[in-house]
């Protein structure tokens, strides 16, 4: 069986919570890294909800965790909390100490470098990680076999303002403090839900992601 290598790029939230469950259980998905990035909670809260809920499913094999931290201008206020207070709809789950921390933008770079042209990455949240992992190592865009963002709108409003949302998270990722260079050679933008959330729509856009990412792709 042919599987592709994935990392996910994560802000969980209820929607990132079921591209995970989704993922960890494909057999045509090898998630090689779950990397942890702060937008519907804090960074901190971020990497507890990744590695909460990689210890709940207990996946046949456990990905690496990369450690969110702060964008350099903040995060953004929100008004409505749609995931609730610890973004699992305060489920609160307890988990273990982490051993061995590394950022996520370090571990981004680290898994393309490993499977160079061979690695797509699953960029669920804010690109601060994207960002950064670009500024840490300039040449990595070349690297990557295939990004699938969510983000933007075209066609609605957009879920920051009530316009359309041209850029991938043109709001918040501007807050990494480092720009998104256009250097990838090959990339599927992903649709995102617009204001109107809902769980059945949040559910059906978690899966579209993780099956755009799992389908096979000529370029």
């Amino acid at each position: 069986m042919i599987t592709k290598k994935v990392l996910l790029d994560v802000d969980p939230g209820i929607d990132d919570a079921v591209a995970l469950c989704l993922a960890l259980f494909d057999p045509h998905v090898d998630v090689v890294a779950v990397t942890a990035v702060g937008g519907n909670v804090p960074p901190d809260q971020a990497t507890r909800n990744v590695q909460a809920i990689i210890e709940q499913l207990d996946p046949p094999r456990w990905p690496r965790i990369g450690v969110a931290s702060m964008p350099t201008l903040g995060l953004p206020t929100r008004s409505v909390q749609l995931h609730g207070a610890d973004g699992l709809g305060n489920a609160n789950f307890e988990v273990s100490e982490l051993q061995h921390r590394h950022p996520s933008e370090k571990v981004i770079c680290d898994e393309v470098r490993a499977a160079p042209g061979e690695l797509t990455i699953v960029a669920l949240g804010p690109l601060t990680n994207i960002a950064r992992a670009l500024a840490r190592d300039p040449g990595l865009a070349e690297l990557v076999g295939q990004i699938v963002i969510m983000g933007g709108t075209l066609g609605g409003p957009g879920s920051i303002s009530r316009g359309p949302n041209v850029g991938p998270g043109s709001v918040r990722d501007s807050r990494s403090g480092v720009g998104i260079s256009s250097g990838f050679g090959r990339s599927t933008p992903g649709s995102g839900p617009s204001s109107g959330y809902s769980p059945g729509s949040i559910s059906s856009w978690a899966r579209r992601a993780v099956e755009s990412a799992a389908a096979p792709r000529a370029f």
